[in-house]
């Protein structure tokens, strides 16, 4: 099932009952924005990202974050395209070991409605325990 703008106002977004999260839990500590690791040539690169989420969620100490934000801390999300952004939230769920350890809360920001939604979807999808929009 699709979420969709509203008919009558495209300010606001449907969703359907299935796709409607329970509340959450306050988080009681750390949340950290993460970065998207890039190599030396502006590539993607999947194993750091994986040791920058296991680093978080760990911390020196072993306490860690308690929830980690993926794609938008630094504005980075309006230079990377949906399919990346995607991938880079599935990187850190899966680093996460699907859902153990701290919540992920994945920017969804897109520039086009459509990219926005299809990121929602993706993140809904993963588990993510919140979906963050930048205005």
């Amino acid at each position: 099932m699709a979420v969709r703008f509203a008919d009558s106002n495209p300010l606001f977004l449907t969703v359907p009952l299935d796709y409607i999260l329970p509340p959450s839990p306050l988080i009681h500590g750390l949340s950290v924005p993460m970065v998207t690791a890039l190599d030396a040539h502006g590539r993607y690169d999947a194993a750091s990202q994986e040791k920058l989420t296991a680093f978080l969620a760990q911390g020196e100490a072993g306490g860690g974050a308690q929830a980690l934000f993926t794609n938008g801390t630094s504005g980075e999300w309006n230079h990377l395209d949906a399919a990346l952004q995607r991938q880079v939230t599935e990187t850190v769920h899966y680093a996460l070991a699907g859902g153990r350890g701290p919540s992920l809360w994945a920017g969804v920001s897109a520039k086009s409605a459509g990219g926005l939604l299809q990121n929602l979807e993706h993140a809904l999808k993963l588990g993510a325990q919140a979906a963050v929009i930048a205005p």
